[in-house]
């Protein structure tokens, strides 16, 4: 019985740290990982103005880029076709010549 009575309290010793960590905190108390969330907060910056924007842009090297290859663009741009020298326009003109010399 001795035994019986000491192996009940050595079990209970044992199992009350552990039920007390179970235990839920209660609804006042936070936990470390609300605890956690709370601390970690996104950084929200203002937006920049439209000055300051614009000031970037034009100090970067991207403006100078799409200003020398739209320079590029009109410099090598190929001439228009003529519609007049045309293949359909050309070949009907020998095709008309090569009926006169026929006949």
């Amino acid at each position: 019985m001795k035994r019986t009575l000491a192996s009940a309290a050595l079990l209970a010793a044992l199992a009350l740290p552990l039920a007390a960590t179970a235990q839920d905190a209660g609804p006042g108390s936070d936990t470390t990982l609300q605890m956690e969330m709370k601390r970690k907060r996104a950084i929200v910056h203002p937006a920049p103005s439209r000055a300051i924007i614009e000031q970037d842009i034009e100090s970067s090297d991207v403006l100078r880029q799409m200003r020398r290859d739209r320079i590029i663009r009109e410099v090598t741009r190929p001439e228009p076709r003529r519609p007049d020298l045309d293949y359909a326009v050309t070949s009907g003109i020998q095709a008309r010549n090569l009926q006169r010399l026929r006949r």
